[in-house]
């Protein structure tokens, strides 16, 4: 058996992957990102409880909205963090105050090794902290609960993501920030 090829972080995503398994600096280690992808599916189905939670405390009315609404974020929330937000607040070139583009579109996350541990590929970390950065939101929107209407509910949780959930992750998690 061959060693595991180290991250080639002058090519693309590590590599060609027709070439060469990219994946293979994670074999063995299937328990580290397989325990983390489980854990970040659980913090997923926190997102349609909190919609519950709000639908059940609310009036009859507005409860299926409510259930809408916290799906709608979960929905912006995942387009706002795979464009840009995962690059401003987890970029391996962050400034002190917040990440660059670096990352833009996921641009070079796919095989590399995550900013917190080299045995965890980045796109799995990506997902753990997606799934945590929409549940964060959808907490924060739920804050308008029956007096504000769902479009600019979602219009205030894309720029609340980007404005303040991305630069608090950086100085909290990046090791640059």
């Amino acid at each position: 058996m061959s060693s595991a090829p180290v991250y080639n972080a002058s090519q693309p995503s590590g590599g060609n992957p027709l070439e060469v398994n990219v994946n293979a600096q994670y074999a063995g280690l299937e328990f580290n990102y397989v325990y983390l992808v489980v854990c970040g599916f659980l913090v997923y189905l926190i997102i349609p409880g909190i919609g519950l939670l709000y639908g059940g405390l609310a009036h009859k009315k507005s409860g299926l909205s409510l259930l809408f609404q916290s799906m709608m974020v979960c929905a912006l929330v995942t387009f706002q963090w795979m464009f840009w937000g995962y690059s401003l607040a987890f970029s391996r070139t962050a400034g002190p105050f917040i990440g660059n583009l670096a990352n833009f579109g996921l641009k070079n996350v796919v095989a590399a090794p995550s900013p917190g541990s080299a045995v965890i590929p980045e796109i799995v970390f990506c997902l753990y902290e997606l799934l945590f950065a929409a549940c964060t939101v959808q907490i924060v929107v739920g804050g308008a609960f029956e007096r504000g209407r769902i479009l600019p509910s979602l219009i205030f949780g894309f720029c609340w993501c980007t404005i303040v959930y991305c630069p608090i992750a950086c100085w909290t998690w990046n090791a640059n920030g």
